[in-house]
């Protein structure tokens, strides 16, 4: 059972910086993990993030839930803003773990993000802050 995310987010300087990195490491080494050595640095990620089952699939899973309107994205725009949507299974809460520990390290202001599961009519609603600390 899969559960989409998708969100657009103001990125921080260390939020792009840590993207940059983590999407330079993706193009040159697809099955290493993303979220871990420089980016984790960058960022101080929490070890209840890095020791997730499926952190990887943040922005990297394929859209498997919802309608016309959640097709996979990855990317930043000219202005500043990551639009991710992607899906995963979300068995260990990887979703919540994300938005709670790692988006507000990246984000400049607050942003709302969504997650759908795959059995669900309409979207949940989370509002993200910036936390730079």
């Amino acid at each position: 059972m899969y559960t989409g995310l998708r969100f657009k987010a103001k990125l921080s300087d260390r939020g792009r910086e840590a993207l940059e990195v983590m999407m330079a490491r993706r193009r040159s080494s697809p099955e290493e993990d993303s979220w871990a050595g420089e980016v984790q640095a960058i960022l101080d990620l929490p070890k209840v993030w890095l020791e997730d089952y499926r952190p990887n699939f943040i922005p990297y899973g394929a859209v498997c839930v919802g309608g016309d309107d959640w097709e996979h994205i990855n990317h930043v725009d000219d202005d500043g803003h990551w639009h991710v949507c992607c899906s995963l299974k979300n068995y260990t809460e990887t979703i919540e773990k994300f938005l709670e520990h790692v988006l507000p390290k990246m984000i400049s202001e607050p942003c709302v993000a969504e997650s759908l599961y795959e059995e669900d009519h309409e979207p949940r609603r989370h509002e993200v802050g910036p936390n730079e600390s």
